[in-house]
């Protein structure tokens, strides 16, 4: 990883990491164990000026996500390839961007073209908002429609005693005529506390099958789309620089055979 700056308002930033592949930062040790390899995470050029903002190359998604569990719609492993722009109104901030995607693990070609205003009311308790439009674009026509997808999210952040309490509630509809109209939707519950140096979450999301891009979304769950699915989570910070996590994940399709899955993993996270 490496950040340096062109010229005072240009900077330059890469990051590589030795993974089980490009779409996850985790290496599997076990009966299906990764062969881990080498890859470019991102690589992009930000030029800062006055209210905006631009990114150019490989960048982390630049959409505000609110939901505790962030990768229904777009997994943070998939990095975004084009171009951004960010501006703050000092209000509201409004954000756009191009990407072209190919990586072999998306099965397919695909350019995306987002656009998201999302903001915060300064109230007790503090509302956050996000209100979103994707247009994804597939070569393959016959495997993936192309969508229109809508997004809105409203999270509330209050606290008691010691704990940040963060309850979100999510909805996405695909507008699209050639993808059903499908939606979903997600309601979260999430858990802070900075003494205890712990967080907790409860998650749950049911997803239609056309609600979402499979090629684009998360894969921790077995299933991208047409499920519900149940996420509880514990996290705790061990040291300054390491975390441990615990996640049970369990998901069902929304079909006649209704057929059901569950995982439990354990994530220990390292910082350097």
């Amino acid at each position: 990883m490496g950040s340096f700056d062109v010229s005072p308002r240009l900077n330059f930033f890469s990051r590589v990491a030795l993974t089980g592949g490009r779409r996850s930062p985790y290496i599997t040790i076990g009966k299906n164990e990764d062969i881990p390899s080498l890859n470019l995470n991102q690589a992009y050029f930000s030029h800062q000026r006055k209210k905006i903002k631009f990114l150019f190359g490989k960048f982390t998604n630049p959409n505000v996500r609110l939901t505790p569990y962030r990768e229904i719609l777009f997994d943070n492993d998939v990095s975004p390839e084009g171009l951004s722009i960010t501006y703050d109104t000092n209000v509201f901030n409004v954000v756009s961007f191009y990407s072209k995607l190919n990586e072999q693990e998306l099965r397919g070609d695909f350019s995306v073209f987002s656009n998201q205003i999302n903001g915060a009311f300064s109230a007790q308790p503090l509302v956050l908002y996000t209100l979103s439009y994707l247009n994804i674009d597939s070569d393959d026509k016959i495997l993936y429609p192309d969508f229109d997808l809508t997004e809105l999210s409203v999270r509330f952040d209050f606290s008691w005693r010691d704990w940040l309490i963060k309850p979100t509630a999510q909805i996405v509809h695909n507008i699209s005529g050639d993808a059903d109209e499908d939606k979903g939707f997600i309601v979260s519950l999430e858990l802070i506390n900075s003494k205890l140096r712990s967080k907790f979450y409860l998650q749950f999301q049911k997803i239609e099958e056309n609600a979402v891009l499979p090629a684009l979304a998360q894969d921790d769950f077995l299933y991208s789309s047409a499920f519900k699915g149940l996420i509880l989570s514990a996290s705790k910070r061990i040291l300054k620089n390491q975390k441990i996590t615990f996640w049970i994940l369990g998901g069902e399709e929304l079909s006649e055979t209704r057929k059901a899955n569950w995982r439990f993993r354990i994530d220990f996270d390292v910082s350097f």
